[in-house]
């Protein structure tokens, strides 16, 4: 099945993406872009925290919504019911206005950005076209052909770190950093995109109800790494081993820590999963259950 995918050049989701990674600590490549952001940033976050809001699920929840909701006011009413309130009618106008100056910010700083981003997809939807789908069809053979979206929104963001993905599982987009070439030639970008669009249906309530919403969407990302990385060696895109399995770990930024062996645990489940295929919502529990707190 080749699923339908809407590729979406977003400059809000970019400057909320940026925004993010920089709330975080993050560095970014454009020191500019992060002087731009700077100010309006702290002044965002500070009423963030004063707001009673859940300041990570906030972030959570905006930086997709952005892609399709241009109006702050809106868009920080949306964000707000998605998260389960927390903040009352002066806190949202102020949040909102916030992140209009931060976007205003950044904007005079990248003033051409959603051009910019339409060109910057043009090599990865075009080498998505030529390898995605036969990757994706490959994974569902190894796993569950339920695993498959049908649909799904590619929000191409700025790169600004050497490339970048992230699943929002929620609202079946992934959230992908346009990058022009390969960043890690052993992993190339297509690959990524793979990655992220194969987490998408673990959302369905028969795969995540027995999960943390908060350890979801790492689970989720971790039980797709190997079979994803198994077709890509099908399609002879790279190759899947120990090694690779590790890099995408680093690369593809999953939690990092003392004692915290995500590849080696993702090794071990996979090989267990091919000896017995149990059914998915098994064995993505089983995996849940291996994983340590992070």
């Amino acid at each position: 099945m080749k699923p339908e995918l809407t590729w979406l050049a977003s400059s809000s989701a970019s400057f909320l993406h940026v925004a993010e990674l920089l709330r975080r600590g993050e560095t970014i490549n454009d020191p500019a872009l992060a002087q731009a952001a700077a100010e309006p940033l702290a002044l965002l976050t500070a009423d963030l925290e004063t707001s009673g809001m859940d300041v990570r699920r906030f972030w959570r929840h905006v930086v997709p919504l952005a892609a399709g909701i241009e109006n702050e006011k809106e868009l920080v009413e949306v964000v707000i019911r998605k998260i389960g309130g927390g903040g009352g009618p002066e806190d949202s106008s102020r949040v909102s206005g916030r992140i209009r100056d931060l976007k205003l910010a950044m904007r005079t700083a990248k003033p051409n950005l959603t051009d910019e981003l339409t060109q910057r997809g043009g090599p990865i939807r075009e080498h998505w076209e030529a390898r995605g789908p036969g990757l994706l069809r490959y994974f569902g053979f190894l796993t569950s052909e339920d695993l498959l979206t049908e649909t799904a929104t590619v929000i191409l963001v700025l790169p600004c770190r050497g490339g970048g993905l992230r699943a929002h599982l929620p609202y079946n987009s992934v959230r992908l950093e346009a990058m022009l070439y390969d960043g890690e030639p052993k992993l190339p970008e297509v690959v990524r995109l793979a990655w992220g669009l194969a987490q998408l249906n673990l959302d369905l309530p028969i795969y995540s109800d027995l999960i943390s919403q908060d350890r979801l969407p790492t689970i989720a990302g971790l039980a797709v790494l190997p079979p994803i990385l198994a077709s890509a060696e099908y399609v002879e895109l790279t190759q899947f081993n120990e090694a690779n399995v590790k890099l995408a770990c680093e690369t593809w930024r999953f939690p990092q820590g003392v004692g915290l062996d995500l590849a080696g645990t993702a090794l071990t489940w996979w090989n267990t999963y091919q000896q017995s295929k149990p059914p998915w919502p098994v064995a993505l529990q089983a995996l849940d259950r291996m994983v340590p707190e992070f």
